[in-house]
């Protein structure tokens, strides 16, 4: 069986970046088939190179977007931690607002489509959108020239830190010790708190 990676996304320092973990460990026959170990490796196999490609879907300035980003996974490389110096398990890689703002301008600059003005400005926080993480493996083969790229690892996640945000606010400016207030704010802050939850339910991370 194939290297099967198991991801963790989350957005992380107060909607700031992005954080992909390999949640996927070593391999086992009976409980782990897909995790990294000598067993999903041909023995030509020399070498496994890495990268994250994240496809981002914006609705910006009434039109729709879904734009592919490539970053490379590397050992030494700032944002990204492994656990050992010559092994990609247990990766974890920090992805900043900053990083994904620049790359879709870079990505929509080179489609040579219709530029957003939602883009002129740079990224403080990592947007409420959907994105598709999938990470590709390339193996490389001793005495070939062959390419060998597969998907090890896909996965959805909804980006909701912002709208969470929101909603802790509506229920923090609402005044539960007056008896006599009007239960509007209550009732929109409940309602805002069920459709976050829905929201939430429909783009998880699939592993």
């Amino acid at each position: 069986m194939a290297l099967d990676l198991k991801l963790n996304i989350t957005t992380v320092d107060n909607c700031g970046n992005i954080m992909i973990e390999d949640l996927t460990g070593f391999y086992e026959s009976s409980s782990n088939e897909g995790g990294w170990g000598s067993f999903n490796l041909s023995p030509l196999v020399t070498e496994i190179i890495l990268h994250a490609q994240i496809r981002v879907f914006n609705y910006m300035d009434g039109e729709y977007y879904d734009t592919p980003l490539l970053f490379p996974i590397l050992h030494g490389v700032e944002g990204q931690s492994f656990p050992a110096e010559n092994s990609y398990e247990g990766f974890k890689i920090l992805l900043t607002a900053d990083q994904i703002y620049l790359a879709l301008n870079s990505a929509i600059e080179a489609l040579d489509i219709p530029f957003p003005e939602s883009l002129e400005n740079a990224w403080e926080f990592i947007e409420d959108t959907a994105y598709e993480v999938n990470i590709l493996a390339q193996y490389v083969e001793e005495g070939s020239d062959a390419i060998t790229i597969v998907s090890a690892g896909r996965c959805f996640y909804g980006s909701t830190c912002i709208t969470e945000k929101k909603v802790e606010k509506l229920f923090t400016s609402i005044d539960v010790e007056c008896e006599d207030c009007d239960d509007a704010d209550l009732s929109k802050a409940l309602l805002a708190k069920s459709l976050l939850k829905n929201l939430k339910a429909t783009i998880p991370c699939h592993l």
